[in-house]
C-alpha cells in the first residue's frame, strides 16, 4: 500500500511483474538502504531512528521523483517548441536586411562626412532608423550577398 507522505512509493506497483528472485533482491537492497539510513539517523543523534530513517527515505524518494518529473517535463517542452525554435532561428529576408544594414551603418559611424556633422549619439540613432527602413533595392552588392548568406544559414557551424 501507499503511505500518504511516501511520494509515490508503492511496493505493490513497483514489484508487480518482477520475478520472485528480483523481488527478493529488491527487498534485500531496500532493507540494506533502510539500515544505512538508520545508522545515519543514529549518528545525527535522532531519538527515533526508525522514524527518522523512514522520513529520510521519503524525502530521498520525493527528490528522485521530482528530478524524473522535471527531466520528463523539460524533454516534452523541448520537443514541443523545437519546430518553432528552428523556424525562428533562421532570419527572414526583412530581418536579414535590417541586420546587415545596421552592421554596415555601425561600422561606418566614425567615417560619416557631409555638410551636417553629427555627434555620436545622433549617428547611432540615424544608423538604427536607416536600418529599420531599408529596402532590398537600396542594398549594396556586398550587403545583398550578406543577406543571402544569412537566409541560407551559411557560415554557421552545424556541430
Amino acid at each position: 500500500m501507499r503511505d500518504i507522505d511516501d511520494a509515490g512509493w508503492m511496493e505493490d506497483k513497483c514489484c508487480r511483474g518482477l520475478s520472485s528472485k528480483r523481488q527478493r533482491e529488491r527487498a534485500n537492497s531496500l532493507k540494506k538502504a533502510l539500515a544505512a539510513l538508520r545508522l545515519i539517523a543514529k549518528d545525527f543523534g535522532a531519538e527515533n531512528q526508525f522514524a527518522e530513517a523512514k522520513k529520510i527515505k521519503r524525502r530521498l524518494l520525493r527528490q528522485i521523483e521530482n528530478q524524473k518529473a522535471a527531466r520528463l517535463r523539460d524533454q516534452r517542452y523541448d520537443a514541443r517548441i523545437r519546430p518553432w525554435r528552428i523556424a525562428v532561428e533562421r532570419p527572414n529576408e526583412r530581418w536579414a536586411r535590417h541586420l546587415v544594414r545596421l552592421e554596415t551603418n555601425r561600422q561606418s559611424i566614425g567615417r560619416l562626412r557631409g555638410i551636417q556633422q553629427m555627434d555620436r549619439k545622433k549617428a547611432i540613432e540615424w544608423a538604427i532608423d536607416n536600418a529599420a527602413s531599408v529596402k532590398a533595392e537600396e542594398l549594396t552588392p556586398a550587403e545583398r550577398r550578406a543577406v543571402e548568406m544569412l537566409e541560407r544559414g551559411a557560415g554557421q557551424n552545424k556541430g
